[in-house]
């Protein structure tokens, strides 16, 4: 039986041996190749049938409202407001790509237009002033301001400047100041306008006539410590912030963002103008101080101190109080005791300030240290900030705002004061929040322990309103 078997596997065998030896692969082969063909001849057919479709369909337009536009440069205007904002972290300390094309009387028309009915001239410095543009008068820039733009501006800093920057009929000066350190600084002054006759002619340069002129903000002098380079203005926040490098110099509140901007200048020499778009400044790290007295309703505190015949204390419903003289023989003074005598910074908010009227610090039994005073200016009949004293007499002041920064005051006012090492400083904000220093420290001694009020003996009906008070 094995043999029978054995036989027939190799009966089986042999047969195999004498096919030949592709027959087999051949048919599967060409199976396959009848496979791809046949899917091959379908899938033409169904590209053929797509492309007949899509071609017979109506082309349709684009939608030019929502297609995306791209920003183009504006043509024959030397602003660009066409690519992204920059981050300030980029343009802070990027000086002009070319440095030695700088401005050119035919360029700088391009940038600012005469103001009917005022002078003009625009002409090149003198050869040792480099390039530029000299700008004697007043001109209006062209270029229109956007929520993000930024002006950068190259300036000679040894020549005087004024910015004004107009939301409607209020407005903003940045006005450059030189000379001697304690007069190098930028200034911001609050500045209002009729709806005619907006500006004067006087014998020295064109002058903006407004009786509500005052000063908001100073630079502080971080511009005389600072590196030369290029500033910039930016709208945000509702603020106008002026830098220098990654410097923020000042920043004063506005109502929004500038309608018109005025160059305004006795020779100034500008270097460079540039706008583009660009992101706001960062914020300020913020100093967190214990704050010992809030003061927000000064009506509400405790208040000492004997007034003469002729004076009177009026606490009023909104919170605020309001000292009032007329006749008196001497000076009407009031005061709120801290909790005891140190280091104190102490931030007020004033309402109309009336001349010969201030505000004083004194010590535990009531001698004065030291005190802020509102003069009249005896130049222009303002109402002006110094150093004074309740029982001296009224300082003789003469102020020239195109000389020196003029402390001027109308209106809502913010002071803050320290007095520490000697010295008492003072600073004036138009909010509260963004200080500048206003006159050099003034030599005083002692510990505070009582601060207030005080209109000087006076015949003529005099004031001192306070809405806030608050000590830290």
């Amino acid at each position: 039986m094995h043999r029978s078997v054995c036989q027939s596997r190799l009966t089986a065998s042999r047969r195999r041996a004498r096919r030949p030896a592709h027959a087999s692969g051949l048919r599967l082969n060409e199976g396959i190749v009848c496979t791809n063909l046949a899917c091959a001849r379908r899938f033409c057919g169904f590209v053929a049938s797509f492309l007949l479709v899509f071609a017979a369909l109506p082309v349709l337009p684009v939608d030019a409202a929502n297609a995306p536009k791209p920003k183009a440069k504006v043509a024959n205007v030397p602003w660009d407001f066409s690519g992204p904002p920059q981050p300030f972290a980029a343009s802070c300390f990027d000086r002009f790509a070319d440095e030695a094309a700088e401005l050119t009387p035919e360029e700088a028309a391009g940038w600012l237009a005469p103001v009917d009915g005022w002078p003009l001239d625009i002409t090149a410095p003198e050869a040792r002033y480099g390039g530029g543009i000299v700008l004697k008068g007043l001109a209006r820039l062209r270029a229109p301001w956007l929520p993000d733009s930024l002006m950068r501006l190259l300036l000679y800093n040894k020549t005087p400047v004024k910015l004004h920057f107009w939301m409607g009929n209020d407005g903003i000066r940045l006005q450059y100041y030189t000379g001697s350190s304690s007069r190098q600084m930028w200034v911001a002054y609050r500045i209002t306008r009729p709806s005619a006759e907006q500006i004067v002619l006087d014998k020295r340069q064109l002058q903006v006539l407004d009786p509500e002129l005052a000063m908001l903000v100073t630079d502080s002098r971080r511009n005389l410590h600072a590196a030369s380079g290029v500033y910039e203005i930016r709208h945000q926040d509702q603020t106008l912030v002026l830098t220098q490098g990654d410097l923020r110099l000042l920043t004063v509140p506005v109502a929004g963002p500038p309608t018109d901007v005025y160059f305004e200048g006795d020779g100034a020499i500008i270097k460079r103008i540039a706008m583009l778009r660009g992101e706001p400044v960062p914020p300020e790290p913020q100093r967190q101080r214990r704050v010992v007295m809030r003061g927000e309703r000064p009506s509400e505190l405790r208040w000492i101190g004997e007034l003469p015949p002729g004076a009177r204390l009026e606490r009023r419903p909104d919170g605020s109080v309001r000292l009032s003289a007329r006749n008196t023989a001497q000076p009407a003074m009031t005061a709120v005791p801290l909790v005891r005598p140190g280091l104190y910074e102490i931030i007020v908010a004033l309402e109309d300030p009336e001349p010969e009227t201030g505000l004083y610090l004194a010590n535990t039994t009531g001698r004065v240290l030291d005190a802020i005073g509102f003069v009249r200016d005896a130049q222009t009949g303002r109402t002006a900030l110094g150093y004074d004293l309740p029982d001296a007499p009224p300082p003789s002041t003469k102020l020239d705002i195109e000389k020196t920064p003029a402390p001027y005051v109308t209106g809502p006012v913010w002071l803050r004061l320290v007095l520490a090492g000697g010295r008492l400083r003072f600073w004036v904000s138009g909010d509260g929040v963004d200080w500048g220093q206003v006159l050099d420290p003034h030599p005083a001694a002692g510990a505070v322990e009582q601060i207030g009020p005080y209109p000087k003996s006076t015949r003529a009906p005099r004031s001192f309103s306070l809405r806030q008070l608050r000590v830290r």
